[in-house]
């Protein structure tokens, strides 16, 4: 799959086809792969690679996003007047995608960013009666554990309307109306017999047949009391039993109902779907529980929201974020390595650039490389001045680098940049370029300072082609775009 940057006008209304030659074509050798040269540092065990970065490669690192002016989209973006551009669906065949854009002198760009890893925070939440708790999940590398509990402190109330009589041959047992105080229950029972002697009275719930009670081994054996403590919220049965010495039983039924509100179950939410990722109602235990998330996306933050119901009507909930990506304090060293290719179309570029940047919360740090048609040169991009040029960051002359890619056509163009940035000193450094296999420049040493810029840390890789004020129609293909910090 490539990306197709395409600056034109009436492409966007007639719908013009992108060259076939390009599209067909597939860089050789193009697997970005360092091993095998010496001019370029080989990422030392631990450095971090972005391996492919294609758009929509829904299993990289970060999202592409596109960009006409200040207007940026993943997606489509209709921004306003000529600024109009739209990117289309991928295609699995490799077929290029493209990005149309109007205006002469115009510029489109595209770009990829990874945001700084973000830690995940865990909380309380309350909603009436119910509480949820979540402490803060682990993580490991694209995935997050959760532990969470629910509570409910609700106080059931428990009724039991009826007791009774029940007499078998000469024995009779009497129950009367039990007693109740929040969900326990009492239940009083007598029973007499006019032959035999009353052996035992028992009490049983809800079908378990193991006593809770029996005046057997508790006398008196008649009359007793006896309170059923903690019922949950709910139907309940008492059953109680008397025995006499000739073998005979009989038995009263008490229903109990306890109402109340209890916990149901405890969901977990991703990124704002609304099909939960778990769901504890049909995983028991409902409360407590552990989960999961596995193959989390690098490089963008997800949302992610733990739920608790209770039979009622409460839900509370505790939203946390996380985001797997780099961490932009530790990046000192950054390689971009990709393919571009310019067809014999494209007559009217005023520039293209490639520009691995980093953001560090505080400073903006762009270690971009300019190919100008103006000047015929590879041209430096001093951030602080916020210029291109082919001089020093002091304004000093340098060797000057020609770049005669522009007119280089209908080829695939492999290009590898290695630089270094100083978060202390707050600058960058271009090291090493290769251009086809062929050195540019090798351990120059050219440093710039970096700007202030209050913005998210983050890693981006960009791309940007301008337009000449003749512009018609211009395009470029990019594929096999592979970096490695460290």
């Amino acid at each position: 799959m490539k990306l197709l940057l395409s600056l034109l006008c009436s492409c966007l209304l007639i719908g013009c086809a992108p060259s076939t030659q390009a599209a067909s074509l597939s860089p050789t050798g193009s697997t970005g792969v360092l091993a095998g040269q010496s001019t370029l540092p080989i990422p030392p065990t631990g450095a971090v690679a972005y391996q492919n970065l294609q758009i929509n490669a829904g299993s990289n690192p970060g999202s592409w996003a596109l960009c006409t002016g200040t207007a940026c989209a993943g997606g489509t973006n209709t921004g306003s007047g000529s600024q109009a551009f739209s990117i289309s669906s991928p295609s699995l065949s490799g077929a290029a995608e493209s990005v149309t854009s109007n205006g002469n002198g115009f510029n489109v760009l595209a770009y990829r960013k990874m945001a700084q890893g973000v830690a995940p925070t865990g909380g309380t939440n309350t909603s009436g009666t119910l509480t949820l708790t979540v402490p803060t999940p682990t993580t490991s590398a694209n995935t997050i554990t959760f532990n969470a509990s629910a509570v409910d402190t609700s106080v059931p109330t428990a009724s039991a309307p009826s007791g009774g009589t029940n007499t078998v041959n000469t024995l009779t047992l009497t129950v009367p109306t039990p007693s109740t105080s929040g969900n326990n229950v009492t239940i009083g029972a007598s029973s007499s017999d006019t032959l035999y002697t009353v052996t035992a009275i028992q009490i049983y719930v809800d079908g378990n047949p193991t006593p809770v009670f029996n005046s057997g081994s508790t006398p008196p054996i008649t009359p007793i009391s006896y309170t059923i403590s903690g019922l949950a919220v709910g139907t309940h049965t008492a059953v109680v039993k008397s025995f006499n010495s000739h073998g005979d039983v009989t038995s009263v039924s008490v229903p109990i109902t306890v109402t109340g509100t209890h916990v149901t179950g405890i969901q977990i939410y991703l990124d704002g779907n609304p099909t939960p990722v778990f769901n504890s109602a049909t995983t028991a235990p409902i409360t407590p529980i552990n989960y999961t998330l596995t193959g989390l996306s690098e490089g963008v933050t997800h949302s992610i929201e733990v739920k608790a119901f209770n039979s009622g009507t409460n839900i509370a909930s505790v939203t946390t974020t996380v985001a797997f990506g780099p961490t932009i304090s530790s990046i000192a060293h950054i390689i971009d390595d990709l393919w571009f290719y310019i067809p014999s179309s494209a007559t009217t570029i005023q520039a293209i650039e490639f520009d691995p940047d980093i953001y560090d919360g505080s400073y903006e740090y762009f270690l971009s490389m300019q190919c100008d048609s103006a000047s015929g040169k590879w041209r430096f991009w001093d951030m602080f001045h916020g210029d291109w040029t082919i001089l020093s960051s002091g304004g000093g002359t340098i060797p000057t680098y020609a770049c005669t890619t522009l007119s280089s056509t209908n080829v695939w163009h492999h290009f590898q940049l290695y630089g270094t940035y100083d978060q202390t000193a707050h600058t960058y450094t271009y090291e090493t370029f290769v251009l086809d296999g062929s050195v540019v420049y090798s351990n120059i040493g050219n440093t710039y300072s970096a700007k202030t810029l209050t913005a998210t840390p983050s890693l981006i890789f960009e791309h940007q082609v301008d337009n000449n004020s003749s512009a018609t129609s211009n395009t470029l293909y990019y594929d096999n775009e592979n970096g490695w910090t460290w």
